[in-house]
């Protein structure tokens, strides 16, 4: 599967008009010089060799270089970049990386005005997330495995080698919704 560059573009640029995007550049696991970027509610993780370009030269126009490795910078439209602190780096990365992502997911052919529904566990639970989140990886939304534990999704760029995760966000939605989950059989891509 390959991620959606534009919809992932659109994303980052939404977040840094909301919250703000954290740019964090790492050696991942000590073996590839990484982007590590998130904002509300989801992450990406890519070897930089493997970032689109798109991507890498909006991480430029906002930090007015490219980041060195080891740099980590919050970036919210209006303001001036501003360093993450080496504990909350930390934090961000584990908060994805260390999950147990194991339960197979299933895509829906309903939704609401604001998330996509998915299917997933024996007993026909739903998992949520923001369409505009969703659509980086919507062509391959079956391939994704969620942490049921912590509420994660997680998705992997074959051909990138990026990791591209989501919070469920199943909490928003009204219940009635999330039973009527039972009566669908999920698509088959």
């Amino acid at each position: 599967m390959r991620f959606d560059t534009k919809a992932l573009l659109k994303l980052m640029k939404q977040s840094w008009r909301g919250g703000g995007v954290k740019i964090q550049r790492t050696e991942h696991r000590g073996l590839w010089d990484s982007f590590f970027i998130t904002g509300a509610g989801w992450a990406l993780l890519i070897p930089k060799e493997n970032c689109p370009g798109e991507i890498a030269g909006q991480i430029v126009t906002w930090l007015a270089d490219m980041p060195k490795i080891g740099e980590s910078k919050w970036v919210v439209k209006g303001c001036d970049p501003q360093d993450i602190p080496e504990d909350d780096r930390t934090i961000d990365i584990s908060r994805y990386t260390t999950g147990n992502y194991e339960t197979g997911m299933a895509c829906l052919p309903l939704c609401t005005a604001t998330d996509a529904l998915i299917q997933y566990g024996a007993d026909d639970r739903a998992a949520a997330f923001p369409l505009d989140a969703f659509a980086v990886v919507q062509a391959g939304a079956n391939l994704g495995f969620l942490d049921t534990e912590a509420g994660i999704a997680c998705w992997k760029d074959e051909d990138a080698h990026g990791l591209f995760w989501l919070c469920d966000n199943a909490g928003n939605v009204p219940q009635d919704v999330l039973d009527a989950v039972k009566h669908f059989t999920p698509q088959k891509h």
